[in-house]
């Protein structure tokens, strides 16, 4: 029970945007455990509680994750609204596979139990059948909605070649076994005293974002980006401040002995002066212009591929914050 509370108090809110690569995560756990409970006759006493307590820890992750992705996964999957019809039927298929595999099983066990390289050779072939099978399954599924990892694929893209990634290539692209690296780390969703401890730091910044429902700060060691979001962000808001963020780690990512490759020949020349030297005022203001000039027509593009811009799982945290040049609230 510890286990289920805190993996949800750690991890509940990436469940959403990055199911697919939970739901890989709990499928890993479920072999996992079942491998655990086939070793424990070879161990002592002593070994074996604690091989029952990893089992048990590993039975309560998955529990979780696999739950909370099927539900999201159930929602993308009713596209008609019809969440109700879909979860039913894949609760019928899945009472189907158990069936068939309790049937199986009352044929097989009789026949190999007493042989135990058979039964660790079926274990080997079945756990690496459904790990590829469902390595598969996620890979393809294909969503509309932006997270962080879709999200930077497509800008990146963008940023590169003047073009929008389709939505079945930017899923392709989108790694379901490992999480997205940024060449600086970032802070979405931060608390407003991180990036701005006396008022005339918030005054700077709200000059830079005017009536934005946000603010975007960089440190000087140009190692962190953090993102403030007011209360009554919009989901476009949301968009417009990781485009200005991507424009940064675009400009920031290590190049070396590699030709800059844009279609924007002021990002070009950006990226050509912080190879020089460019101080963190300049690089904030240049990728806010940037961002005011191409952020809609990106949207535009976007739209016509088939995203969705109106809604996202971009995982921010739960920070929310309310400013305005006489008083600050976080």
């Amino acid at each position: 029970m510890v286990g289920r509370i805190l993996f949800a108090w750690y991890k509940g809110s990436s469940l959403d945007c990055d199911c697919k690569r939970w739901r890989l995560f709990a499928d890993v756990l479920n072999d996992t455990a079942i491998c655990l409970d086939l070793i424990i006759p070879t161990f002592s006493r002593p070994m074996i509680r604690l091989i029952i307590c990893i089992s048990g820890v590993c039975r309560a992750v998955l529990g979780v994750a696999a739950g909370a992705t099927r539900a999201a996964l159930t929602q993308h999957q009713a596209r008609r609204n019809n969440m109700a019809d879909v979860a039913a039927k894949d609760g019928s298929q899945e009472t189907l596979v158990h069936l068939a595999a309790l049937l199986i099983s009352l044929v097989m066990i009789p026949l190999i139990s007493e042989n135990a390289t058979l039964v660790w050779t079926l274990f080997v072939l079945c756990t690496t059948l459904h790990l590829y099978a469902n390595y598969r399954a996620v890979s393809e599924v294909t969503m509309e909605i932006f997270n962080q990892a879709r999200y930077h694929n497509v800008v990146e893209h963008y940023l590169s070649w003047g073009e929008i990634l389709t939505v079945k290539e930017a899923n392709r692209q989108e790694s379901v076994t490992l999480g997205l690296r940024r060449p600086v780390k970032l802070h979405y969703g931060a608390s407003l005293l991180s990036i701005a401890t006396r008022l005339e730091q918030l005054s700077a910044l709200e000059k830079v974002y005017e009536e934005s429902k946000y603010l975007l700060s960089i440190d000087k060691q140009l190692s962190a980006v953090s993102i403030v979001l007011h209360e009554e962000v919009a989901t476009v808001e949301e968009l417009e401040v990781l485009f200005q963020a991507e424009v940064l780690f675009f400009i920031l990512r290590d190049k070396r002995g590699l030709v800059w490759k844009t279609a924007w020949p002021m990002l070009l020349h950006a990226c050509q002066s912080h190879e020089k030297a460019t101080s963190v005022s300049e690089l904030l203001h240049f990728s806010r212009d940037f961002t005011r000039s191409h952020f809609s027509l990106f949207v535009k593009m976007a739209s016509a591929q088939g995203y969705l811009t109106h809604i996202a799982q971009l995982g921010s945290d739960e920070w929310r914050a309310v400013w305005n040049a006489d008083s600050c609230q976080s």
